[in-house]
This record gives C-alpha cells, structure tokens and sequence, in this order.
C-alpha cells in the first residue's frame, strides 16, 4: 500500500465527522497521487526491465557469433 494512501487515512479518520466534504476531496487527491506514483515506478521497473533484457540479449547475440566465427575458423584450419 502505499504510503500516500496510509497517511490519507490517518489524516482523514479524524477529520470524517468534522468537515466530510473536505475529507473525500483530500481521498481523491491523495489516491490519484498515490496511483500516479506508483504508475511512474511501475513504468520505470518496466523499462529497467526491458534494458536489462536487451542487454541481456545483445550479450548472448555476442557469444553465439563468436562461437560460430570460432566454428568456421576451426573448420578452415
């Protein structure tokens, strides 16, 4: 959960009965901050993800052609 969401709800169970229009429109806000911001870090996991994975990738591409350029060498000797 995030922590937006947990101080949203300290903040406003004690304000419910006082001011309760006041209280859902602070709800919305610091629930779509804390959706927003949990969107942004799960987007930069993603693309964190998929670098890796093209590294990853690249790296393996890398290995396969110096075992087939090995291959051909060892066949022409």
């Amino acid at each position: 959960m995030c922590r937006l969401r947990r101080a949203k709800h300290v903040l406003t169970s004690s304000l419910a009965p006082v001011v309760e229009h006041h209280t859902r429109e602070a709800t919305t806000n610091v629930t779509n901050l804390c959706t927003n911001s949990q969107s942004v870090r799960e987007r930069l996991h993603r693309k964190h993800g998929i670098y890796k994975k093209k590294e990853r990738d690249r790296e393996e591409l890398k290995k396969s052609i110096d075992n087939s350029i090995g291959i051909e060498r060892s066949r022409s000797l």
